[in-house]
């Protein structure tokens, strides 16, 4: 215990966020490292210009789910985060031609 103590509180790695790694790395008694926490920006949202339509699309991958959403949401089978973004920007698209929206201005 002594042993695995030691090399627990003298590595780099981080702590995860589960809540088992947590317990299990309690009872050890291993000091925790947690990664910093992300620089926030700030961003304001602007509106379209006149006559524009705005759709503002995100696309998210994590291994057990992948998703894009836009003004929806749905499910895709994208491989990865890229591909999900792209199926948001492409449905957006879809969904202004079926609703003859001639000016779309996508983020």
């Amino acid at each position: 215990m002594a042993h695995v103590r030691l090399i627990g509180n003298n590595t780099s790695l981080h702590a995860s966020s589960s809540m088992v790694d947590l317990c299990l790395l309690k009872s050890l008694r291993i000091l925790l490292n947690y990664f910093c926490a992300p620089k926030i920006i700030e961003v304001l949202w602007q509106p379209p210009v006149l006559d524009w339509v705005k759709c503002n699309c995100d696309g998210s991958f994590d291994n057990n789910s992948i998703g894009c959403g836009g003004i929806f949401a749905e499910p895709t089978s994208d491989p990865n985060s890229l591909h999900a973004e792209f199926s948001a920007v492409f449905r957006a698209i879809e969904l202004a031609r079926d609703r003859a929206w001639l000016k779309l201005c996508i983020e």
